[in-house]
């Protein structure tokens, strides 16, 4: 299994990129290919946003990833990403969230 991680530009303040170190240390474990990349790009001007598109398109065309974790505010992407390679699947932490409350709700 190939995952990626997909945080946001670093200068976009506070990130969950540090939190998600362990998850990615952890995961190495089990999967074949743990990677992680940072956006390129830190504003949201169509320009910006089409040059992190362009980037992650990119990445995935290097290495066929099973899982793309898009770990923050970047949901932007997502139509991207399976528009140029359908076989991954992609989760965000809000629906990995939504997920987890779920199964400790029920």
């Amino acid at each position: 299994m190939k995952i990626l991680y997909v945080y946001r530009h670093p200068d976009l303040g506070y990130s969950i990129g540090k939190v998600f170190n362990s998850i990615e240390n952890e995961m190495s474990k089990y999967a074949d290919v743990v990677d992680s990349v940072y956006l390129p790009v830190s504003n949201y001007s169509i320009q910006g946003l089409w040059a992190n598109i362009r980037y992650v398109q990119k990445q995935l065309k290097k290495n066929k990833y099973d899982i793309v974790h898009i770990t923050g505010t970047e949901h932007y992407l997502i139509p991207f990403l399976l528009a140029s390679n359908p076989a991954p699947t992609s989760f965000t932490t809000l629906a990995v969230t939504a997920f987890l409350l779920s199964i400790h709700v029920s």
